[in-house]
């Protein structure tokens, strides 16, 4: 009524490709970040950013918020040195995973000398048992003895006449 035009849909551009991101874009995004002090304090500002769905199907739009963050000021970019406390935190872990590896070897030399492991003397079926020896299919029993079809009706052998 006032003669000012009210537009129902404002088009967006993403910030990374300088893309127009279109109204059937669904996968298009639009992310606003606090800008803080020194304090860790919200400060009242923020930036916005519009990331274009081609980015987000691509993989590409964590990237680009980086690289978008970098070059406003908001985080600052890698330097590539690390710190003493990293360094020092990386050394122990790494000679913690070292002494881990050994007692887990020291563990299955034990295991495969005294027979209490997989594979190692004395274990598993047939253990002790040289070649021919055992309780395998049809071992142990003669004719007539055992639980077999023949010996419950009586077929074994005949007893042996002196």
């Amino acid at each position: 009524e006032e003669g000012e035009m009210v537009d129902l849909y404002i088009p967006r551009k993403c910030h990374a490709s300088h893309q127009l991101i279109t109204a059937k874009d669904h996968a298009s995004i639009q992310i606003t970040i606090a800008d803080i002090d020194a304090d860790g304090t919200y400060n009242g500002d923020s930036t916005t950013f519009c990331i274009a769905g081609l980015l987000r199907n691509e993989s590409a739009s964590d990237h680009a918020i980086n690289r978008l963050c970098i070059t406003n000021g908001i985080i600052r970019p890698k330097t590539g040195s690390k710190t003493k406390k990293v360094k020092e935190a990386e050394k122990d872990a790494a000679l913690a995973t070292r002494q881990m590896i050994a007692k887990a070897n020291i563990k299955a030399k034990r295991a495969l000398t005294t027979g209490r492991g997989r594979g190692g003397r004395g274990a598993g079926r047939g253990a002790g048992r040289g070649r021919g020896e055992g309780r395998g299919r049809g071992e142990g029993r003669g004719r007539g003895e055992g639980r077999g079809r023949g010996a419950a009706r009586g077929r074994g052998a005949a007893p042996k006449k002196e």
